[in-house]
């Protein structure tokens, strides 16, 4: 009984510093490979980061140069001034119109009895979709240039 216990112990106390060795590596490797991932995952975010600067970079560059193009140009005809006058006229007629509506709606809610705060309830997120539409159609050009790269 002696002699199985002792063999026993023999067998166990062998493996047990392979074993031990084995456990070690493999948490060596599991660490060098969660550094490996975290150091690709950095260098993708690096390398994303640096192409939308240079994205950008190349979109200031593009505004510069039409600013220069329209500046170099000189002229001082009625169709010019009249090109200019396309976008700032359209935001105040429909600024107009829009707050010819709500103004409306504002007096049909008071003259239905409806409190002056249950008509802005209504009218307020309007006002907010309107100024997204507005400033949309100023400066979305940016954003359908940079998403469909035009």
């Amino acid at each position: 009984m002696f002699t199985a216990i002792s063999g026993l112990l023999g067998i166990v106390t062998g493996v047990l510093p392979e074993l031990l060795s084995f456990w070690k590596r493999r948490q060596e490797h599991k660490q060098e490979m969660d550094l490996m991932r975290l150091q690709f995952e950095f260098a993708t975010a690096e390398a994303e980061m640096r192409m939308r600067e240079a994205e950008m970079a190349g979109f200031a560059a593009q505004e510069a140069g039409l600013y220069r193009q329209v500046a170099a140009q000189k002229t001082e005809n009625w169709v010019d001034k009249l090109n200019a006058l396309v976008r700032p006229v359209i935001t105040i007629a429909f600024t107009v119109m829009f707050f010819s509506c709500v103004w409306a709606l504002i007096a049909q809610h008071l003259a239905t009895g409806a409190g002056l705060m249950a008509a802005l309830t209504f009218v307020l997120p309007m006002i907010d979709t309107y100024f997204a539409a507005i400033l949309g159609f100023w400066f979305g050009n940016r954003a359908l240039r940079k998403k469909f790269g035009g």
